[in-house]
């Protein structure tokens, strides 16, 4: 079991009582276990200003593609639209599969009324979706949509990409991009599900540790020395992935430039992302 040592001043640790100005999240890193050559995966975290949107830069299908994605921390499950996907290597779930006796499927598509591609798959397991951001008239666009596995890949440190194969998500119709930031073509689950892209990134890379945070930044200075990251000025909130893929979240807060130090008592990288 990996122990962790996080050393705090007196000072931060009165201010954390205090927290209730929420700060821009700029960054997002998953790192490696067991090779000193393994880098952190890093994703850049932006915000866009005309919606107040957190966007995440992610890479699907085959070849892989750029995608933006709206950051939804309590979503269970990643969907993004299918209207235009053009991928050698999507399969759809099928009904009877172990994967969707797992996920506990919400509907079954037996027949495709369209033309049978990404969207719609016969006999495949679908998801009902929603948009957090703006309702959707379900009169007007198709909440069952199919549910994919494909390939997903984010860059590390050095910006070569690091992909999985089996990553499962939702596809959805353009109808569920309204109120999205311009350019999003879908949503990245950052929630308490096995279907969450923590979760199924910690599946596909077995080596990944057990640990990741997201880093809210007020000032942007951080360091690696050795077994440890000494991060300055940031607001650190950590989730730690047990057995059952739930969560356990630990918040600090920095009001300064001091340092926080979270030590690793293995040769494993510390995530943070």
């Amino acid at each position: 079991m990996i122990k962790k040592t996080i050393l705090l001043s007196t000072d931060i640790q009165l201010s954390m009582a205090k927290l209730a100005v929420p700060l821009l999240i700029l960054f997002f890193l998953l790192s490696f276990i067991p090779s000193q050559a393994a880098l952190p995966l890093h994703t850049p975290i932006q915000k866009d200003h005309s919606t107040g949107q957190y966007i995440i830069s992610a890479y699907l299908k085959t070849p892989l593609k750029l995608t933006k994605l709206v950051l939804d921390l309590g979503a269970t499950y990643s969907w993004v639209n299918c209207d235009d996907y053009i991928s050698s290597t999507y399969q759809h779930i099928p009904c009877n599969s172990s994967i969707a006796n797992s996920l506990s499927a919400y509907a079954c598509m037996d027949t495709c009324e369209d033309p049978p591609g990404p969207n719609c798959g016969n006999n495949s397991f679908s998801f009902l979706l929603d948009n957090p951001i703006k309702a959707v008239d379900y009169r007007k666009v198709n909440g069952i949509n199919a549910a994919l596995v494909d390939s997903l890949a984010l860059p590390n440190t050095q910006g070569s990409l690091v992909s999985i194969s089996n990553f499962i998500f939702s596809c959805a119709r353009t109808g569920f991009l309204k109120g999205l930031a311009k350019g999003v073509t879908g949503l990245a689950a950052l929630g308490n599900s096995n279907l969450s892209i923590p979760v199924q990134i910690n599946k596909g890379l077995p080596f990944l540790s057990k640990l990741f945070c997201h880093v809210l930044v007020r000032i942007h200075v951080s360091t690696w020395s050795g077994s440890f990251w000494v991060v300055k000025g940031l607001i650190i909130s950590c989730k730690e992935l047990t057995s059952q893929n739930h969560f356990f979240t630990l918040l600090l807060f920095l009001t300064r430039l001091e340092e926080i130090l979270i030590q690793i008592t293995t040769d494993s990288l510390l995530n943070i992302m």
